[in-house]
């Protein structure tokens, strides 16, 4: 995974870096309805961009995966709950089978004796 990770990571930074060094100019941003601009350099504002239209994508695909997550905390609420039943009556299994094997031992002597 980590291999991975860098395999994806190091290109993209190597990308960003030359996009940044190749695009020092400035760019003014007018924020439309509100009277303010601001003078960024063409790279930050690109990388900004980018980096909101990744956070917005992220916070989508969580939102939307809310029943997925949903279903998997339900489920494991009743594996655990089945878990808890079942081990319940596997306690209960063998006492019943330590009754019966008590029950069902060979008298001795003294014990038949008695009964009489």
């Amino acid at each position: 995974m980590k291999v991975l990770f860098w395999l994806l990571f190091l290109p993209f930074a190597v990308i960003a870096a030359v996009f940044a060094v190749n695009n020092r100019g400035e760019v003014a941003l007018g924020l439309d309805p509100l009277p303010y601009t601001v003078s960024l350099p063409v790279y930050m504002a690109v990388l900004l961009a980018a980096l909101l239209g990744f956070l917005l994508g992220a916070a989508l695909v969580w939102v939307a995966q809310g029943k997925w997550r949903r279903m998997a905390r339900r489920n494991a609420r009743q594996m655990n709950a089945l878990e808890r039943d079942l081990s319940g009556q596997r306690e209960e299994n063998a006492r019943r089978a330590a009754m019966a094997a008590e029950s069902t031992s060979p008298a001795s002597g003294r014990e038949i004796a008695e009964r009489k």
